[in-house]
């Protein structure tokens, strides 16, 4: 038997159904967004609680908060990332994680767009890059540019993790 270290796992879907299971992987609840989104990545602000989820077709970031016994209720957290995809073809943005800003690199606590609450990350099918966006700048709908783009190696990126300073990528072909 796996156990995770985390009280809660949360997770989401291409259906537009977010979910809760337990650090033994036994589910919990299940929660159907207003909307039908396609729900790509989610990640989570490990202070707070609070939980962030991409839409693969529009880009579009939600936040949420899951409190105990209750629907998710959504945050202020609400923007649109501009990074390259082609909907069109099903090659929207492919992953998202949330690092948070005590762990992000030494370099960034100085840069001009430094933000207290941490940053997002997003890559696509389209493009080789990771972009970075500044959470506290994800509010009211705005549209945030990447105020960094990380190159990989290659196009269709497909899985994001970061752990201890370091940014893995996975690509579906090479």
């Amino acid at each position: 038997t796996v156990e995770l270290p985390a009280e809660v796992i949360y997770g989401g879907g291409d259906n537009g159904v977010l979910y809760e299971m337990d650090g033994k992987f036994s589910f919990l609840r299940a929660w159907a967004l207003p909307s039908s989104e396609d729900i790509e990545g989610i990640g989570a602000d490990p202070v707070s609680g609070e939980f962030f989820t991409v839409d693969e077709d529009t880009s579009d970031v939600d936040g949420w908060d899951w409190a105990s016994g209750s629907d998710p209720v959504k945050t202020s957290i609400d923007c649109v990332l501009a990074i390259p995809t082609d909907t069109g073809n099903n090659l929207g943005i492919e992953v998202f994680t949330y690092l948070p800003a005590e762990e992000a690199p030494a370099d960034w606590k100085s840069a001009s767009w430094a933000d207290a609450n941490g940053y997002l990350f997003a890559g696509s099918q389209t493009d080789s890059n990771v972009g970075v966006f500044p959470i506290g700048l994800c509010t009211s709908d705005a549209v945030l540019s990447p105020v960094l783009s990380i190159p990989s190696t290659s196009t269709d990126i497909a899985g994001l993790a970061t752990l201890k300073g370091n940014l893995y990528v996975l690509h579906d072909s090479f």
